[in-house]
This record gives structure tokens, sequence and C-alpha cells, in this order.
């Protein structure tokens, strides 16, 4: 009987070895976008969750940009509603007919009309004290 001759090389090796670098680059690519898509994200969500409002916020003219609820509360306070205090506005609902005053927005705050406010608004915008 013959003794076989041992090959130096596997004729499998080659294509295994390609195959398993073509699933090293696939597997690279796809970590690299997800590295990128959440370093998106994470930009996103610290624009989102900041506490001052966007640019392109005016309001009666003024950018909000950079300020702070607090920040524009105090400035409608002081000069947008003196301006629209004697004003009223009248809605047509279907058919019926409402009246609202700028009086009326202040006695109007019901405590349960607090509670919707402070359970379906965003943390941030949500009053320590307790009042909506």
């Amino acid at each position: 009987m013959k003794k076989r001759k041992k090959e130096k090389y596997c004729w499998w090796a080659a294509p295994v070895i390609a195959l398993s670098l073509v699933v090293l680059a696939v597997a690279g690519l796809f970590v690299y976008q997800q590295i990128g898509a959440y370093g998106r994200y994470r930009d996103m969500r610290a624009k989102v969750e900041s506490q001052t409002y966007y640019s392109g916020i005016y309001v009666d003219g003024i950018s909000m940009a950079g300020a702070t609820l607090e920040q524009a509360l105090e400035h409608w306070a002081q000069n947008v509603e003196p301006t629209y205090a004697g004003r009223t506005v009248t809605v047509d609902l279907n058919g019926s007919q409402y009246t609202l005053t700028a009086a009326m927005r202040r006695s109007s705050a019901s405590p349960a009309r607090a509670r919707i406010w402070r359970w379906s608004a965003p943390s941030w915008m949500r009053r320590k004290s307790g009042r909506a």
C-alpha cells in the first residue's frame, strides 16, 4: 500500500478565510453605522431635552432662542399680556358662540385643569410649586 503524500495546504482554507474577512467587514460597517446613528441620537436628544427655547421662536417680535420658560413667562407678563388685556375673542364652535376675555383666563384655572396639565405636560414644563 502506498502512503499518501500530505498536502501542504487545505483546499478549503482560502474560501473560509475569504468568507470570514467578508463577514468581518460587513460587521465592522454595521457597527460603524450604529455608532454614527447613536451619536446623532445623542445630539438630537440633548437639543430636545434642553431647558430653553429653540431658535426661530418669537413672542411679540422678540426671539426666545436660548430663553428659559421662566424668562419667556416674565416677558409675556410684562410686555405682551398688558397689550391684550382688554381684548375679547369670539369662537364659533359647531354653531355655538363662546366669548373669551383675558380676565376669564385667570379665573378658569380649575384644580381639575391643573391636574390634567401636570399629568400631560413634560416634566421640564411643570412648575415646581404644584400649581398649574
